[in-house]
């Protein structure tokens, strides 16, 4: 797939899936799906040639008549953060908002915990990711089981205690097995992403 970055028209090509599966998947806390055999393409994308951001599924894109690309796109933390700030200052609000902020905490989780070779995030990374998280809490997400968990993440243990309690009878199956991990991640006051 060919997409059309909507700063300079500059093209880039990412992954266009034919078929796939989820053997060997990962589900995380801070709900990122690692599928080996079903890698997605990033919700937001760095330009090659300005080094603008985009969101993927806002610009133009057609299929390339031939060739074999691989990339996702997938954003470093840094390149996330270039990416929330960018957005920022545009003023991006709604689900895009919520789309940067996703992307960037899977980013400092993705350095910060799911590395081979794991960095803990600088000062000014972790105020953006706790300002990320507050964002998705306050409107971005309407999932009361991760909303608990982005309470966790954040440090608020109580919050998200209190949250899980309120739901908890309302879960079902999987979702209430999760809820008792975030409860026991919550009281051992561990605030990192967990696989599921």
């Amino acid at each position: 797939m060919i997409l059309h970055c909507p700063y300079c028209h500059g093209e880039k090509p990412v992954l266009q899936l034919r078929s796939g599966n989820t053997f060997g998947g990962h589900q995380w806390s801070d709900a990122k799906e690692v599928y080996p055999m079903l890698p997605q393409v990033s919700m937001v994308q760095k330009c090659p040639h300005c080094g603008k951001y985009y969101f993927t599924e806002q610009v133009f894109s057609h299929e390339a008549k031939d060739g074999y690309c691989s990339d996702t796109g997938e954003l470093t933390l840094s390149e996330a953060m270039e990416a929330y700030r960018q957005f920022k200052a545009e003023g991006v609000d709604g689900e895009f908002k919520a789309e940067i902020q996703t992307v960037l905490i899977w980013a400092a989780n993705d350095r910060a915990v799911r590395s081979r070779q794991p960095q803990p995030l600088t000062p000014e990374e972790q105020e953006v990711f706790d300002e990320c998280l507050r964002g998705l809490i306050s409107d971005g997400i309407d999932d009361q089981l991760i909303i608990s968990e982005y309470y966790r993440e954040l440090g608020d243990f109580s919050a998200c205690l209190t949250l899980l309690d309120e739901i908890y009878g309302t879960q079902e199956g999987g979702r209430k097995e999760i809820a008792d991990m975030i409860r026991e991640h919550a009281l051992a006051g561990d605030r990192k992403t967990f696989a599921l």
